[in-house]
């Protein structure tokens, strides 16, 4: 030998490095998409408050966030449910 690292220990070396890097492209959730999907959270929890307390056409939240314009707003008990519920909705 002439002071080389010998081939399997290159072919070991390269797929630690390799792994290494997979790992970090795979390390979690930045912290945007962590506050979006708590934000998706609380307003899954604000819909089933809302129907829970009267409003049983309230949407489901789309992905994005916020919910889709709809005629639930009109029922006579929406304002007694966005009261009990308004501590649910993510601040924005």
């Amino acid at each position: 030998m002439n002071g080389s690292i010998p081939w399997h220990g290159r072919a070991l070396a390269t797929l630690a490095a390799g792994v290494a890097l997979l790992a970090a492209g795979c390390g979690g959730a930045t912290p945007a998409s962590t506050t979006r999907s708590s934000d998706y959270k609380k307003d899954v929890a604000f819909a089933h408050c809302m129907r829970s307390h009267g409003v049983p056409d309230w949407p489901d939240p789309v992905p994005h966030g916020g919910f889709p314009r709809t005629s639930a707003g009109q029922s006579p008990r929406f304002g007694s449910a966005r009261g009990a519920c308004h501590h649910l909705l993510p601040s924005r």
